[in-house]
């Protein structure tokens, strides 16, 4: 293939993009000490033989051989796909072509109960690469995210809700570990970057699964923003250039948060709350905002931190407030909002087997609440059926699934409980009910809606009443997306 390629045109505009993304980041960096040899910079790039990142791998060398620049291309092998180790392969001899230095890592992606693989791939991958940039002692790594994944972001984002912070969708650079990420092609469109690798003569690898449309992104770049592409010329381009703008605004607000929590006397490990009384409450949001993404990676949900805006604010703050978030628990603590120890965790309620027997009402043991049957002729479950099943109220375990909607598909209890807005801390008080082995009913989401008839005089619908009391004493403000 490389007797067919065509000259590269010069000067180039995805080199000029590369280049501007290096410069920004020496503009960042400290000057070297007086009489200091400058090492030579080293540049890793993220390499899956897709076409995007083998066009930046292409940019990449292109532009060493202009500057004293060593490239290194690292592949991570998830090993999910059946064709994984002939991506390893293609990605092995294009490096060899180019004359760049390569290695790959195995990875193993692990899928708990309820969990995203695709989410438990990617955090995978960056994990992986953290490993190897390390082991390169690697300052700057590039990846080949571009506009069009920079737009799929964007709208689901949108569609799961979100602020500034969200609307940024992938950033032009982060730190991971002790490297900095750039991501040097988000003002290319996808369609633009596998037009200049045919133009050139040059092959990439497909991933079968970007043809999966089960998945929500995969869904969007295939159904949604063509619709969009027609209707609104460039659409994806200038969805890029709003996530742009959301940035520059997004990091004034990081520059006045990080004013604020200085003031606060803030660290990794908290921050004081007497000076929050003194700010407005859209501050308050923002500093508690900033602090989770400066010093915890990433923030808790809009509700969760507006909510704990709400009672740190309180001239009392409850004695019992406590945030649960990533595996880490906060708690106010001399007039300091601090992590602290994790609080044992509580064991769940045994299971409880029972029948219904047609009472209104079914107290289900060490489950703090009740049971409500319902007549329902609308819409609920055949009585007749009911009362002949045996019924199980047990805890989740995980990896549960239920269908909600007429026609639609089977969903993870995990994502439900995500789009109803139901913090982990009270996922925990609400039951599962089986029947006959097969979930039925979960409290604080519904029914199985395979097991619901409409317009039947005897149906009955199913209701999780919970004891306010035992509500109003943990006055949670916990969540986690877990």
């Amino acid at each position: 293939m490389a007797s067919s390629r065509k000259p590269v045109p010069n000067p180039d505009r995805f080199e000029r993009a590369l280049a501007d993304a290096l410069e920004r980041v020496q503009e960042g960096s400290p000057p070297p000490a007086a009489h200091a040899a400058r090492p030579r910079p080293c540049l890793a790039i993220a390499f899956s033989g897709g076409a995007d990142s083998l066009l930046l791998l292409e940019t990449a060398v292109a532009l060493a051989q202009k500057r004293d620049l060593r490239v290194v291309a690292l592949h991570v092998h998830h090993g999910l796909s059946p064709n994984a180790d002939q991506w390893g392969a293609f990605c092995r001899k294009a490096s060899a072509r180019l004359g760049v230095e390569f290695e790959l890592l195995r990875i193993r992606v692990k899928r708990h109960g309820g969990e995203s693989l695709e989410g438990n791939a990617r955090s995978a991958r960056y994990g992986a690469l953290t490993e190897l940039c390390g082991k390169w002692g690697i300052a700057v790594l590039a990846t080949a995210h571009h506009a069009d994944d920079q737009a799929e972001t964007l709208l689901l984002n949108l569609s799961r809700g979100t602020g500034l912070a969200g609307l940024q969708g992938v950033s032009a650079q982060r730190r991971i570990g002790a490297t900095l990420l750039v991501r040097p092609f988000l003002a290319f469109s996808a369609a633009e970057i596998r037009r200049t690798l045919t133009e050139r003569g040059i092959a990439w690898v497909e991933d079968e699964s970007n043809e999966n449309e089960e998945l929500r992104r995969n869904a969007l770049r295939h159904r949604i923003l063509p619709a969009l592409e027609e209707i609104f010329p460039g659409a994806a381009l200038h969805l890029a250039k709003t996530a742009q703008l959301v940035a520059q605004a997004q990091q004034l607000l990081d520059e006045r948060g990080l004013e604020d929590l200085a003031l606060l006397n803030a660290d990794t490990e908290g921050f004081t709350i007497t000076g929050l009384r003194e700010l407005s409450p859209e501050r308050t949001i923002n500093v508690l905002r900033t602090w989770f993404r400066h010093y915890r990676t990433h923030a808790p949900a809009a509700r969760v931190i507006e909510a704990l805006a709400l009672q740190l604010r309180d001239s009392k703050p409850h004695p019992h407030l406590e945030l649960q978030y990533e595996g880490e628990r906060f708690v106010v603590w001399k007039e300091r909002f601090t992590a602290a120890a994790p609080a044992p965790p509580m064991p769940p309620p045994p299971s409880y087997t029972f029948r219904w027997t047609g009472q209104d009402v079914h107290e289900l043991p060490g489950w703090h609440g009740k049971l409500r049957f319902v007549r329902s002729p609308e819409l609920g479950v055949p009585e007749e059926w009911l009362r002949s099943v045996e019924l199980v109220a047990r805890a989740r375990s995980g990896g549960e699934r239920l269908r909600l909607a007429q026609g639609g598909r089977m969903r993870t209890l995990k994502n439900l409980y995500q789009e109803s807005a139901i913090a982990v801390i009270e996922r925990e008080s609400l039951p599962l009910v089986f029947a006959d082995g097969t979930l039925l009913f979960a409290a604080g989401l519904g029914a199985e809606v395979t097991r619901l008839v409409r317009n039947t005089p005897n149906a009955i619908a199913l209701v999780w009443e919970p004891t306010v009391s035992d509500a109003v004493d943990r006055r949670p403000c916990a969540t986690s997306q877990s």
